[in-house]
């Protein structure tokens, strides 16, 4: 589109200048683009007084500036359509970028919500060991009155008592133990059978394996290095979980009653030497519920029963009449409860021989 003669004002001075619009092809671009050339046109005094060679002078300049704008406008053209390019090439970074940067951002999301659920499990793991570290602290808290329980209990009772692991070292010794077989509190994780100690047992270390493989229970009489006596008890440490884990060995001491099976055992032989030597003497020792248990030579001379026959049977049922048995046993019973001193029975044998019997209770010390 062309239009001429039209009045430009220039600050004061209004001058005449022709306006040219012409559209650009530019490609890849929304829209349209134009070219607005203004020209300078002449007055009309000037154009009405001008001559041919003025015009076809004007009409050349004219022609060679055309072809100037020309030539600027395909300058200006290719110029537009390299920045075109570069604008398209950089639009196809940018695309890129920022489908990258879509990528990344899907990545980031599903990463955060990873993230949420690693923390609602962590959450949920922190709770979990909450609970157990209550658990912890109150098992802690029960086996520390357990121990408190143990350790009261054992210096109560004043035994000697050795706990061994499984590969026989010590693990706990009380006091009286410690004294009565002479290791130190430095001996705690050494083996038993590396240390000498105060009692005469050399086979210590085998009783311990037998326990430890068998699984039973050792009892023996033992002596100390001063000839006191002692009754040796070793038997398996088992864990809650009924798991064998070492062995508890106590001492208890046996030294009175020791010289009291002494004493007794030389005072049975002692009686038993008197009863054998007794000539004229019926002899028959029961027990409280009335059964035989010594028959001495002279009852068998008299009886015709022989000690085996005799022993365990009672007197009634073999050495009186049937109807004197319930006299004889009631007699039985006046000298156990101290209500008679002594009582005799008549007494009958096997070949019916009659003879007097004396019961009287014997008294111990």
């Amino acid at each position: 589109m062309r239009r001429e003669g039209v009045l430009l004002k220039d600050g004061k001075q209004t001058r005449v200048v022709n306006i040219e619009v012409c559209p650009l092809p530019l490609s890849g671009e929304a829209g349209k683009c134009f070219l607005v050339l203004f020209d300078e046109a002449a007055s009309r005094t000037s154009r009405s007084f001008a001559t041919k060679p003025a015009r076809r002078r004007a009409k050349r300049i004219s022609r060679e500036e055309v072809e100037r704008l020309e030539h600027e406008l395909s300058r200006i053209r290719e110029h537009l359509q390299a920045v075109i390019r570069e604008q398209e090439y950089t639009n196809g970074e940018l695309k890129t970028a920022n489908e990258e940067a879509l990528s990344s951002m899907e990545e980031l999301q599903s990463t955060n919500e990873e993230l949420e659920t690693a923390k609602e499990e962590l959450q949920s793991s922190n709770e979990e060991l909450a609970t157990l570290n209550e658990q912890l602290q109150d098992r802690n808290a029960e086996l520390a009155h357990l121990s408190d329980d143990l350790t009261n209990m054992i210096s109560g009772v004043d035994l000697p008592i050795v706990i061994l692991d499984g590969e026989r070292r010590i693990r706990r010794i009380t006091p009286p133990a410690q004294k009565l077989l002479g290791t130190l509190p430095t001996d705690i994780d050494r083996p038993i059978g590396n240390l000498r100690i105060g009692i005469n047992c050399p086979d210590l270390n085998e009783l311990v394996a037998t326990v430890l493989t068998e699984e039973g229970e050792v009892n023996r009489e033992v002596q100390r290095t001063d000839g006191h006596w002692y009754w040796l008890r070793i038997r398996p440490f088992r864990t809650a979980e009924h798991k064998i884990e070492g062995v508890l060995i106590a001492l208890f001491d046996i030294q009175e009653l020791k010289q009291n099976q002494e004493a007794l055992q030389k005072e049975r032989h002692y009686v038993a030497a008197i009863l054998a030597a007794a000539k004229d003497l019926l002899v028959m020792v029961l027990d409280k519920e009335g059964r035989s248990v010594h028959f001495n030579r002279v009852c068998q001379e008299l009886s015709g029963y022989t000690a085996e026959e005799a022993k365990g049977r009672r007197p009634w049922d073999f050495l009186v009449m049937r109807r004197e048995a319930p006299a004889a046993k009631a007699t039985f019973k006046e000298v156990l409860a101290v209500k008679a001193r002594s009582s005799l029975i008549n007494g009958v044998g096997r070949d019916s021989r009659k003879f007097w019997a004396g019961m009287r209770k014997r008294w111990r010390r």
